[in-house]
């Protein structure tokens, strides 16, 4: 019996001693590690990117929308809006999951107090006030980053607010 675990413990020291797979095992934790945070960059990157997009597309709505001599009907405006998204999608996002929301008001009191001008076109008339925001919810890739931020979405938000120059007589 005394051998027995004579023999059991020069195995474990040796065992103890051996660094044999300690390299491959420190390569598998500090592999995994980087890869993980090269993900991280990539998602706050396409983050950064699609934000920009956003902000791209909105300002190119709200002026297509403040030059154009006839109002947008509700529908040419959702077309025209994701077309105008679409084309600077450069696949970064899904023009289809982009939410565009205006509201019109009558002044700048009425923007204040929120009273919304009822009956106005998507893109108002001229002399009144457009709030346009368009969201957009982006999946992660890594799936530890939507942990970190408690959502596996990040929900983005593009918002301008324009004033409509009253038609001038030439």
């Amino acid at each position: 019996m005394r051998a027995w675990r004579q023999q059991a413990n020069c195995l474990i020291a040796r065992f103890g001693r051996s660094t044999d797979g300690s390299t491959a095992a420190e390569f598998a934790i500090a592999a995994t590690v980087a890869v993980a945070i090269i993900f991280a960059v990539i998602d706050v990157g396409r983050a950064f990117i699609v934000n920009g997009l956003l902000s791209d597309s909105i300002r190119s709505i709200s002026r297509e929308n403040r030059v154009r001599e006839t109002p947008y009907s509700g529908v040419e405006f959702s077309t025209h809006a994701l077309a105008t998204i679409a084309a600077r999608a450069s696949g970064f996002l899904t023009p289809a999951d982009v939410t565009v929301v205006t509201t019109v008001y009558d002044n700048f009191q009425d923007l204040a107090n929120g009273q919304t001008a009822g009956g106005a076109p998507p893109g108002g008339r001229p002399d009144q006030i457009v709030k346009y925001r368009l969201t957009y919810d982006m999946d992660y890739y890594t799936p530890f980053v939507g942990m970190l931020m408690d959502s596996v979405q990040f929900n983005h938000v593009a918002e301008i607010i324009v004033y409509n120059e009253p038609e001038t007589e030439s």
